[in-house]
C-alpha cells in the first residue's frame, strides 16, 4: 500500500478512497507510532516490512521517522448531529471531540517511541514556535504544553461531550463548548515534541480512518478546515469509495495543490493504473507488480502452514500449476479434435481458409484448443464481412492474417466461449486467483483459505494432497455463488442483484455472439457523463422512474466493492462513467476475468431495470 502514496506526502490533505477490505486501515495501522515502533525494534522478525518501510523514509537509523496518530471516526462523532443547536455549534463540539481524540492519541505515541510507560504523561512537553502566533493560540486552548495538561483537557473534554450524547432527550440542556477549528492541526504546525527533555525529531502524521461514518455535512465541513494552506501537518482521512461524493471537495481547495486523492484499487487495474514521480522513494505499483504481490502474500501466510501437511518444501502458490495436468491435458484434445472437424466440415469446399486450419496442428492441449476457437471467430468475422461478394473463396490467407486479424484478447473470449461449451475448467491457476480478487485483500485472503482448505481435508483423508484445474474451477465457482448470495445483506442488495443481473444480461447477449465484437467479452455497462450528473442531481432523477433505485443501488455497490467505476473514459465521441463487475462475478456468469469491454446504455434505459422493485425484492426474499 505504501506503493500508492505520493513521494512525500506530509504536508497537504491526503484522501485515501477504497472499499472495506482494499488496504487503507492496514496502511495508517502500519503507519502508526506503536507499529513503527514494534517493527524498528525487531528489524529481524519482520525484515520485509521494515526493509519497506525504511524505503519509504517512515524508519530510519535511528528509529521511527514518523509519529503516527490514527484516530477512529466511526465512534460518536456521527451522533452529534443529533444533539440540538444549528448545525455550526455541532461542528465546533465535533472539532473539541476530535481534538481532544487526536492529542490524547499523540501524547501516548510520544510515550511509545521514547520508550516510555504510558503513565509518565508529564515527560511529554509540546513547544509552539514563539513567533507562530497561530500555534501558541491553538496549543493554549487545547490545555497547556504539559502531557499532564493536555490529557487532562482531553478528558474534560471527552466526560462533556459523551454526557451529552448519553442522554436521550438532549432539548433544555447546556450544550458544551466547542472549538471554532481543530487547534490540533494548528499546534502541531507550529511547535515540537519533547519527551523527557529529548525532542522527538519524528514528522507527525494525523491519520482520520472511517470518514464515511461522519454525515456528508460533517465530512464536507471537517474536510474544508483540514485543507487550510496554513495548516502544515501530515493529515489522512481513509474513506469508503464514493461514499464521500467529489463535490464534498470543492471548498478544499484546488486538487494537487491543497489536497490529493488516492484511489487504493485504481492502482492494480489495467486501464486505471496511474504514474508516479520519479522522485517516489518506492517503486511504481502496476497490475501485473499487484497480481504478483497477492501471491508473494498467499505464500507468505500459507507457506509455513502448508509444510504442516507433509508435503515437503512446496509452496502453497505451487500448487496451482496445471501443465503437467494429464486429465486436463486429456480433455483440451479431445475437444480441439471436435472443433477442429467441425470447422473443416465448415469450410468443406473452400480453400480460404485451409492454412488457418493446417497451421493451428503445430499446437497441442490448450494451445491448439485456444487458437482454434480464435480460427472459428476470425472466420464468422471474414464471412460476415465477405458475404456479399463473388470468388472470395478462391484464394487461401496466409497463416500471418491470424496475427494481423486477432490478438489474445480474441483468443482468450474464444477460449472462455469454448470452455463453457465443453464443460472444461476456465477459472484456474496464480493468474486467475490474483484476478478474482478485484483489487481487494480480504477477497483474495478469503478464496486463498478456501483453496487451503481443500489442500487440508486431502491431507487428512490421506489423499494426494493436491489441486487440479478442476477442483480449482469448482472452488473459484462455489465462491463466485456464496458471494453472489451474500450480497443481499448489503444495504440495498437486492436492488444490487438486479443491477448486476442486468449487466450480466448484456454480457450473455454479446458472448452468444459468433464474431464476438468486444473481446475479451463484456464484463460491464457505462452512463454518459452527462447522465451521471443527471443521476446525481435530484430534480433529474425524479424524471426518470426507477433513476432513484439506481442510484441506490450504485452508490451501495461502489462502496462494497461489488463495483467499481471509471470517470471521463473517452470513446465514440464521448466521455462516459464505466461500471465494471467485481471480479468475482464472474464465474457465476461465465464471463472472463481479464479487464473487459462494456455496453453504454443511456440513463432511461438503465433506470427501467430497477423501476418496479417490489417484485425482485420479493424475488430475493423467497430465495
Amino acid at each position: 500500500m505504501l506503493q500508492v502514496l505520493p513521494a512525500q506526502p506530509w504536508h497537504q490533505l491526503l484522501v485515501i478512497r477504497s472499499a472495506p477490505g482494499a488496504g487503507k486501515t492496514s496502511l495508517m495501522r502500519a503507519l502508526s507510532a506503536d507499529t513503527l515502533a514494534w517493527i524498528s525494534r525487531h528489524p529481524t522478525v519482520v525484515k520485509p516490512t521494515y526493509e519497506a518501510l525504511c524505503d519509504f523514509d517512515a524508519i530510519g537509523e535511528e528509529g521511527p521517522q514518523l509519529l503516527g496518530v490514527r484516530v477512529n471516526l466511526k465512534y460518536d462523532f456521527l451522533s452529534l448531529a443529533d444533539v440540538g443547536g444549528d448545525a455550526e455549534h455541532q461542528q465546533r463540539i465535533l472539532n473539541r471531540l476530535l481534538d481532544a481524540r487526536i492529542v490524547s492519541a499523540l501524547v501516548r505515541a510520544a510515550l511509545v517511541v521514547a520508550g516510555e510507560p504510558p503513565e509518565r504523561a508529564s515527560a511529554v512537553q509540546i513547544k509552539a514556535d514563539p513567533d507562530n502566533v497561530r500555534a501558541v493560540t491553538a496549543l493554549r486552548r487545547m490545555g497547556g504544553p504539559s502531557g499532564t495538561q493536555l490529557l487532562a483537557a482531553c478528558e474534560v473534554a471527552e466526560n462533556e461531550i459523551l454526557d451529552v450524547l448519553d442522554r436521550l432527550v438532549v432539548r433544555g440542556h447546556t450544550l458544551p463548548d466547542g472549538h471554532q477549528h481543530v487547534y490540533a492541526l494548528q499546534a502541531l504546525s507550529g511547535a515540537r515534541i519533547f519527551v523527557a527533555a529529548r525532542e522527538l525529531r519524528m514528522l507527525p502524521v494525523i491519520m482520520l480512518d472511517e470518514g464515511q461514518s461522519l454525515s456528508a455535512n460533517q465530512r464536507s465541513r471537517l474536510l474544508t478546515e483540514l485543507s487550510d494552506r496554513e495548516t502544515t501537518v501530515a493529515r489522512w482521512v481513509g474513506v469508503q469509495s464514493r461514499a464521500m461524493a467529489d463535490n464534498e471537495l470543492i471548498g478544499a481547495g484546488q486538487a494537487g495543490r491543497d489536497y490529493e486523492i488516492i484511489e487504493l484499487e485504481s492502482f492494480s487495474r489495467e486501464r486505471t493504473g496511474r504514474s508516479f514521480d520519479a522522485s517516489s522513494p518506492v517503486q511504481r505499483m502496476t497490475p501485473t507488480r499487484y497480481r504478483a504481490m497477492l501471491i508473494d502474500i498467499a505464500d507468505k501466510r500459507g507457506n509455513l502452514a502448508v509444510s504442516r501437511l507433509g508435503v515437503g518444501e512446496e509452496s502453497f502458490s505451487g500448487f496451482f500449476p496445471t501443465e503437467d495436468d494429464e486429465e486436463l491435458a486429456r480433455k483440451f484434445e479431445t475437444a480441439a479434435d471436435s472443433l477442429a472437424s467441425e470447422l473443416q466440415a465448415l469450410t468443406l469446399g473452400s480453400n480460404r481458409y485451409i492454412k488457418w486450419l493446417n497451421g493451428a496442428e503445430q499446437w497441442r492441449g490448450r494451445d491448439r484448443l485456444a487458437r482454434l476457437a480464435e480460427i472459428g471467430v476470425l472466420i464468422a468475422r471474414d464471412k460476415a464481412r465477405h458475404q456479399q461478394e463473388l470468388f472470395f473463396d478462391e484464394m487461401a490467407l496466409p497463416q500471418e492474417e491470424i496475427g494481423r486479424r486477432g490478438d489474445s484478447s480474441l483468443r482468450e473470449a474464444a477460449m472462455l466461449a469454448v470452455s463453457n461449451r465443453f464443460d472444461l475448467p476456465y477459472y484456474h491457476g496464480t493468474d486467475a486467483l490474483a484476478r478474482l480478487a478485484s483489487s481487494n485483500i480480504e477477497q483474495f485472503l478469503e478464496l486463498s483459505g478456501d483453496l487451503f482448505a481443500h489442500l487440508q481435508v486431502r491431507a487428512r483423508t490421506n489423499k494426494a494432497v493436491e489441486l487440479d484445474a478442476a477442483t480449482q474451477d469448482r472452488i473459484v465457482r462455489r465462491a463466485s455463488d456464496r458471494y453472489w448470495n451474500q450480497l443481499d445483506r448489503l444495504p440495498d442488495g437486492f436492488l444490487i442483484q438486479r443491477l448486476i443481473e442486468k449487466i450480466a444480461d448484456l454480457a450473455a447477449t454479446e458472448a452468444a455472439k459468433p464474431t464476438i465484437p468486444y473481446p475479451p467479452g463484456v464484463t460491464g455497462t457505462a452512463l454518459s457523463m452527462a447522465d451521471q450528473r443527471r443521476l446525481i442531481d435530484p430534480k433529474q432523477r425524479a424524471r426518470h422512474p426507477g433513476a432513484d433505485h439506481l442510484r441506490r443501488a450504485l452508490a451501495s455497490a461502489i462502496a462494497h466493492n461489488v463495483v467499481w467505476i471509471e470517470l471521463d473514459y473517452s470513446v465514440k465521441g464521448d466521455r462516459w462513467m464505466v461500471i465494471y463487475l467485481n471480479r468475482l462475478l464472474c464465474p457465476r456468469f461465465h464471463l472472463p476475468l481479464l479487464l473487459g469491454g462494456f455496453r453504454e446504455r443511456k440513463l432511461r434505459a438503465m433506470a427501467e431495470w430497477l423501476v418496479d422493485p417490489s417484485t425482485f425484492a420479493e424475488q430475493g426474499r423467497l430465495l
